[in-house]
């Protein structure tokens, strides 16, 4: 400026128009460039810290937590499944190896973390086919569950006992009798699962031979009970003879999972956890501490006990494959999960929209209440 009025004066020929025009064009090229410079700094501020743009998004607190929940609910289950099962797949054939081996002590203790985190997937992942399909067995097996894994009870294979049998009942009453997986509401889950459980019991107590049946309906029904009985046993009594009630309960209740042709997955679940049933079974039965102590030689014996630990490692792998594919196959398609037609007291039919979502808000809001309903109809 200084300058152009310098010029201005040395030239007086120059106009006052032609001054101000000057003056303008130098002032509107520096307001550009400080705007250019502005958005250039606001640029780099965002790259710098992604977390600005997170000012102008609109979506719901839902819609931002629903991949979470997809992960959690859906994805989770996979990974630990497929990682505790690998591991227990190596730690089986190192189970053989001397107790201290450093390597072996590491993946043991590897393969009882996964088991343990599967099973807290298992149980969040069942707890989710609970409510969104309205089965109240199911809120209560899987809630064992949970809690099984979250004290860390010494003798969880034989509390799970417990749950397995419950949720087994409730599973093949669902497929085989009732064909219907979804519930309008709690109540009529509990309605229709105990009247079709116990109409398949005084059947099968009334004529033997039903238990015979290929479509596995009343072996899965009886099984269930026995196997929720060894689990009781196992707890309360004695572990050697509730730990093999517990297997040869479940594996005739596995083996009716195998026999439903109509349901590719629900066999699958029966197949694997069968595998594992009898390994478990073998190791129990035949490579127990009442045997090995009939072997004079201290190392043999050691040796006998290691084939066992080994054994129980292959089981624990059976039996993670078979709980992934139970889940699977209690999940409700979307046109299961969309509309439920029941019939109410007069025949006529209604027609109830669920919902085909369920996020960690809903399963933990619903979860309580759905337990209190269980505990006033029994």
């Amino acid at each position: 400026m200084f300058i152009l009025m310098a010029i201005t004066i040395a030239n007086p020929n120059i106009s006052h128009d032609a001054f101000h025009q000057t003056h303008g064009n130098v002032t509107n090229n520096k307001s550009e460039t400080k705007t250019q410079e502005l958005e250039d700094i606001q640029i780099q501020r965002t790259r710098d810290h992604p977390e600005i743009k997170s000012i102008n998004d609109k979506r719901t607190f839902k819609e931002k937590f629903e991949p979470v929940a997809k992960f959690v609910f859906n994805d989770l289950i996979k990974y630990t499944t497929v990682s505790s099962v690998l591991v227990n797949l190596v730690s089986a054939p190192l189970r053989l190896l001397n107790e201290n081996n450093t390597f072996k002590k590491i993946i043991n203790n590897i393969s009882m973390s996964l088991t343990r985190l599967h099973l807290a997937s298992y149980a969040v992942s069942g707890m989710k086919v609970a409510v969104d399909n309205q089965n109240p067995f199911f809120v209560f097996s899987y809630t064992l569950e949970a809690l099984a894994t979250l004290f860390g009870l010494d003798k969880l294979y034989v509390f799970k006992g417990i749950a397995s049998g419950i949720d087994a009942m409730a599973c093949i009453v669902s497929e085989k009798m009732l064909n219907q997986k979804v519930f309008s509401n709690y109540q009529e889950g509990w309605k229709k699962l105990s009247q079709g459980i116990w109409k398949t019991t005084v059947e099968v107590l009334k004529d033997p031979k039903k238990f015979f049946i290929k479509d596995g309906l009343h072996k899965g029904v009886l099984s269930g009970y026995l196997l929720s009985l060894g689990g009781l046993i196992g707890i309360r009594a004695n572990d050697y003879m509730g730990s093999a009630l517990r297997d040869v309960a479940g594996g005739v209740n596995e083996y009716a999972f195998t026999q439903n042709d109509s349901n590719p997955t629900m066999r699958r679940s029966g197949w694997y956890s069968l595998a594992g049933t009898i390994l478990d079974l073998s190791s129990r039965l035949i490579f127990n501490n009442s045997i090995a102590n009939l072997i004079p030689s201290k190392s043999d014996r050691d040796v006998f006990l290691r084939i066992r630990d080994a054994l129980h490692e292959l089981a624990i792998a059976g039996d993670r494959v078979g709980q992934y594919y139970f889940i699977k196959c209690n999940e409700a398609n979307d046109e299961e999960r969309g509309v439920v037609n029941h019939s109410n007291g007069n025949g006529n039919g209604d027609t109830i929209k669920a919902n085909n979502k369920a996020s960690l808000a809903k399963v933990l809001a619903q979860a309580p209440r759905a337990g209190a309903q269980y505990a006033t109809v029994l």
